[in-house]
């Protein structure tokens, strides 16, 4: 089912064909001949030119080697600028990444290990049904609003509320309080990728949402375990706690962080103002 989904997507997405870069004249590449055309027009002209112009050619090849010298140089600042568009906000929403993939998964191993122990494995399926229909809904809502909620404030709600369903004491209980957190899902999760295609510049998208899968990846792949470490030492029921609060330092270890940054920013900003 989940792959014949993904199957139906991925063939509206080819039907629809959206576009995935602005219609920007700038953004037309130069043609790959262009340089070598420039070049063989100059020798032209230095061959069909009357005497004594061809004594310029030494110079226009001592100014080529200039012009290359700085063509090095100015790729070796750019090999450098790689990475100049990572910013404290660009790195928040990585975090953000990271910590719902952690969040998620480690909800998922406890919800499993939680109807393990109560011998409800079968019922699975109900609490699932809750869990992800919420945020099915929450997507909705979130898509409908117009304003853009910053993603660690939904991931910090949304770590929040996983705690709670310590407090499950049947399935149905459960399912419940898992509806809680399955609110702010998908609205977590689009709003760092919506945050992130606003931060960083068109031709360095593809790049940036490399990076946040790469950060969702490793917060996923750190999730599963750190979970069972939960579950076999103290329960399943304390691996939502163990989660939850584990998730919720991560966001507000990263909020302080932003907030020292702007605050560096305000002050150096401040200084350059009082000297210029």
């Amino acid at each position: 089912m989940i792959g014949l989904t993904a199957s139906l997507a991925g063939l509206a997405l080819m039907i629809l064909n959206p576009p995935t870069r602005s219609d920007d004249p700038k953004a037309i590449a130069m043609q790959p001949n262009a340089h070598e055309e420039r070049l063989g027009a100059e020798a032209s002209f230095i061959a069909a030119a009357p005497m004594g112009v061809q004594e310029v050619e030494g110079e226009l090849i001592v100014a080529g080697w200039k012009s290359a010298r700085a063509r090095i140089k100015k790729r070796g600042r750019a090999f450098k600028s790689r990475f100049s568009w990572i910013s404290a906000s660009v790195l928040a929403v990585f975090i953000a990444s990271a910590g719902a993939g952690m969040l998620l998964t480690g909800t998922e191993v406890a919800i499993v290990a939680e109807l393990d122990a109560a011998m409800q494995s079968h019922r699975l399926g109900l609490v699932f049904f809750f869990w992800c229909g919420a945020s099915l809904i929450g997507g909705l809502v979130y898509g409908s609003m117009k304003r853009v909620v910053s993603p660690l404030l939904l991931l910090l709600f949304m770590a929040i509320l996983t705690i709670p369903m310590y407090f499950a004491w049947d399935t149905w209980s459960l399912a419940l309080f898992s509806a809680l957190p399955g609110f702010l899902c998908a609205p977590t999760l689009s709003a760092a990728s919506e945050w992130l295609t606003d931060l960083v510049a068109e031709k360095r998208r593809g790049e940036a949402m490399g990076w946040y899968g790469s950060a969702m990846t490793a917060g996923t792949a750190l999730g599963s375990p750190v979970t069972g470490l939960f579950v076999d030492s103290v329960g399943p029921a304390y691996a939502f706690v163990g989660i939850g609060i584990m998730a919720t330092i991560v966001v507000l270890a990263a909020l302080v962080a932003q907030q020292i940054r702007r605050r560096v920013r305000r002050a150096r900003r401040q200084r350059w103002e009082t000297t210029a």
